[in-house]
């Protein structure tokens, strides 16, 4: 077996997307993970070609799939539309059907030679999830590749936070066409059919933290996980041409704009970049060379075209306002106080550079975050998508930049007065001296987020943590392959909780006759999936409504079936053989602290009808944990013992939790953990809020720890 868990992480096929879930892939990749990165063949090219701030050594533990996807148009950039329609046809394309056979092949692939499979998929690209959804022993997370506070905005428009600070949220349509406003519509609608365990936000608490409150206590279709574990960017620390040329780490030329920037006196350029997928009027290029110019400032500016959907790029010659450019700028070319890069650019060494002052930016949400984590003001020119709301975050709530065209001037050339004014005032004002020291202010804040202890750091541990958590626990064995569904056998379900010192199991079976079936439950000694035997102490009826004690059953399992991962027995000696040679399907995993296994006689309640809750995408089922005994019905079965909390399908007073979908009971129903009941009160004071009508369901939230397949409980 190559690894115990494999990790795939599925990008949109933008740059600045891409970008952010390499350097994800990355950071994990340099924690010991299995990382494949996959996407459409151009894109892992030019991803490979782009990438910096890592050496090459680091980028080989990287696995670079490509997914082959339908031939799609590729038009030249549109400069008269400032968002980038020219890519629809390849988002559509990657989205609506095009990636997901590709995908599903290398998921299938993965899941065969590992224990787990890992799928981390872009929100945009949330058709992954539902490819991992379809296999047994895989799991998604969402990444978020835009702004925490922007998902605030898009669900609360109204929120708060954002009256407070005097902060206007543009609704999609006002920042995109319809046809990709459609296309997130679709892409909400597959997060919803197979919701995941959780979401990965580029961002941290020193930038959001109180967006990330808002959205830890918000229901997500991602999954109830939140992990901001940002910047995934590297903050750097650039050396000049000196230092450089006297390491023996770098293994590619230095770009000859970081040597023209070691000549500038500290905090005096002004950096111009307006990303990948957006291109000036020549029109607008004119007043833009103007203004810098007239500015009397020093700057490195970025003039390429936009992306094509393919990749290739553009002839020299044919990009667009380049010579109109030049021949406006030459002076200070001439004069070495300006620059023109027309080839990919390294932006954060640019950023991170000493003599980098502020960056005047379309303030796309990868580029923010790199501006922000090196302290380095932002001169806000939004063009599409979240970058007005970026804008609006950045220059109001942070207040480490200034405006340079109202979104409501969008449609309209901006005057080189206008933009020179911007300059002038980041460059050679007090409210720019304070605005460029409070972007000081928040770069320290952010590398201290990723250092030792830091709130990132500690996200990205936790994380970590969670997928490898199969990896540490050996009680499930080695992967299985999965049979064909026609071997498919009912299987019952298995409810494992400690008592005392040691800990039981006992389990119920799924199977609809109405004989009664004799269960075993087994006290394992040592650590699950140990050399130590298992003792059958006891056993539960599976059918009624309250819990019937069944005949002991003693027996001493081996090793092997203990360690085996096949925890679901059966006293009959045919059934525990197929038990021991089939994969479970159907387990609930309990861990709790309680009084013991003789509370199970006490407890005669009946299961609680179920809440009527409205066929609107809204889940029918409902799991809740409260601070009292296991009850599980399954469906209308029940498996009971003592412990610290109860777990239900229907609940109505006190209860916290969250919904399971309507189809979860028919698939691979997994496991649930929590700890004890002084962590679940502890967690529901800290994080949760109680329910306490059957209005207020979809709005719960779990204290439980979502383990295995149980994809579809969020």
């Amino acid at each position: 077996m190559e690894s115990s868990v494999a990790v795939v992480a599925v990008p949109f096929p933008a740059q600045g997307h891409v970008n952010q879930l390499l350097h994800l892939s990355l950071l994990l990749a340099s924690r010991g993970l299995s990382m494949h990165l996959a996407a459409p063949e151009p894109h892992l090219r030019e991803a490979r070609a782009r990438v910096h701030g890592w050496d090459a050594e680091e980028l080989v533990a990287v696995r670079f799939r490509a997914l082959d996807i339908p031939g799609y148009a590729s038009p030249s950039p549109d400069p008269s539309s400032p968002f980038p329609a020219h890519m629809l046809p390849l988002f559509e394309a990657f989205c609506d059907g095009g990636a997901r056979a590709p995908l599903a092949a290398l998921l299938e692939e993965l899941s065969t030679s590992h224990r787990r499979v890992v799928v981390l998929h872009d929100r945009m690209a949330a058709f992954a999830a539902v490819e991992a959804a379809r296999l047994p022993n895989c799991e998604a997370f969402g990444v978020h590749c835009l702004a925490a506070s922007y998902n605030v905005g898009w669900m609360y428009p109204g929120h708060r936070l954002l009256l407070e600070h005097g902060l206007v949220f543009h609704p999609a349509d006002a920042c995109a066409t319809k046809e990709f406003v459609a296309l997130a519509k679709r892409m909400g609608q597959e997060r919803r059919r197979a919701p995941g365990a959780g979401m990965v936000v580029n961002t941290c608490r020193a930038l959001e933290g109180e967006f990330l409150d808002v959205l830890a206590q918000s229901s997500s279709s991602d999954g109830h996980k939140l992990f901001a574990v940002g910047p995934l960017s590297p903050v750097l620390s650039v050396p000049d041409s000196s230092t450089w040329a006297k390491s023996e780490e770098h293994t590619a030329p230095r770009h000859k704009c970081l040597s023209w920037l070691d000549k500038q006196p500290p905090s005096s350029v002004v950096y111009l970049s307006f990303g990948t997928t957006s291109t000036l009027r020549v029109e607008q290029v004119k007043e833009l060379a103007a203004a810098l110019r007239g500015s009397n400032q020093r700057f490195i500016w970025v003039l390429r075209d936009a992306d094509r959907a393919d990749m290739r790029e553009p002839l020299l010659g044919a990009r667009l306002g380049l010579a109109e450019a030049m021949t406006e700028l030459g002076e200070e070319i001439a004069r070495g106080v300006g620059m023109v890069v027309t080839e990919w650019a390294p932006q954060l060494e640019i950023l991170a550079h000493s003599a980098t002052a502020a960056f005047m930016s379309h303030c796309g949400w990868n580029s923010t975050m790199e501006s922000l984590s090196h302290g380095k003001a932002v001169l806000a020119w939004p063009m599409h998508s979240d970058q007005p709301w970026d804008a609006e975050l950045v220059c109001k709530y942070l207040r480490a930049g200034i405006l340079v065209r109202p979104w409501e001037n969008r449609n309209d050339v901006t005057p080189a007065s206008a933009i020179r004014e911007a300059i002038e005032k980041t460059m050679a004002s007090e409210e720019g001296a304070a605005v460029r020291a409070r972007a000081r202010e928040i770069g320290e804040a952010v590398r201290a987020a990723v250092g030792v202890g830091g709130s990132s750091r500690r996200d990205m541990d936790d994380f970590v943590a969670y997928l490898t958590r199969w990896a540490r626990n050996s009680i499930w064995g080695p992967p299985v392959s999965n049979p064909p569904p026609s071997h498919h056998h009912p299987i019952s379900s298995l409810l494992i909780f400690p008592l005392s010192s040691s800990l039981h199991c006992f389990s119920q079976s799924s199977s609809t006759t109405s004989a009664p079936h004799r269960h075993t439950a087994a006290r394992i000694g040592g650590g699950g999936g140990s050399q130590d035997p298992m003792e059958v102490v006891g056993g539960v009826s599976s059918r009624g409504y309250s819990p019937a004690p069944a005949p002991v059953r003693l027996r001493r399992l081996s090793p092997g079936e203990a360690g085996g991962g096949f925890l679901l027995l059966r006293a009959s000696p045919g059934r525990l053989q197929a038990a021991v040679t089939r994969p479970a399907r159907r387990a609930l995993v309990v861990e709790a602290r309680g009084r013991g296994w003789s509370d199970r006689r006490s407890q005669q309640q009946r299961a609680p009808s179920l809440p009527k809750i409205e066929d609107d995408g809204n889940p029918r089922f409902v799991i809740f944990i409260r601070t009292a005994n296991v009850y599980f019905w399954y469906p209308l079965n029940i498996i009971s013992g003592g412990t610290t909390a109860k777990i239900m399908l229907a609940a109505k007073d006190n209860f916290l939790g969250k919904y399971i979908y309507k189809d979860t009971l028919a698939r691979n129903l997994a496991a649930v953990i929590y700890k004890d009941e002084d962590d679940i009160i502890d967690t529901a004071k800290a994080q949760y809020r109680v329910l306490k009508t059957d209005n207020e369901f979809r709005y719960g939230y779990k204290v439980v720890v979502i383990f295995s397949n149980l994809r579809l409980c969020v």
